[in-house]
């Protein structure tokens, strides 16, 4: 695995756990939403076993978002730990906001007051040094 490949599952980590707290949140609206009652029927006690289905359902999503959440910052702590080792206070900053902010280079040049050209640069020797001091 690349440098690069290894730095990019912090993206890919967040893009599912935000894809689950979606979900979580389209299952609450769903088991919150009131329908209508029709008084033109005859009146028969049930018991609400659908409801109860819902919930289970519910609670057992809630526990794995909560996972998932848990192992994403968990992840990133280290990944961004691994990044903090690295000699080079430029490489810190530019794979910092490159792979935990999700910035384009652009950007990250104009933070930097670095040309996109440099940033371009810099980013390939950071990525060396990430993968020579932390992969290998």
């Amino acid at each position: 695995m690349t440098a690069k490949e290894y730095l990019q599952q912090v993206r890919l980590a967040d893009v599912k756990m935000l894809q689950r707290i979606n979900q979580l949140k389209e299952v609450r609206a769903s088991i919150s939403y009131i329908s209508g009652i029709d008084y033109s029927k005859d009146r028969v006690q049930s018991t609400p076993q659908a409801g109860n289905k819902q919930i289970e359902k519910l609670v057992d999503l809630e526990a794995e978002v909560n996972n998932i959440i848990d192992e994403t910052v968990a992840a990133k702590h280290k990944i961004i730990n691994e990044i903090q080792s690295l000699g080079n206070a430029d490489y810190i900053q530019l794979l910092y906001k490159r792979y935990i902010e999700y910035k384009p280079f652009e950007t990250i040049a104009s933070e930097m007051y670095l040309s996109y050209y440099r940033i371009c640069h810099l980013h390939g020797e950071a990525l060396k040094e990430f993968q020579q001091k932390v992969l290998c």
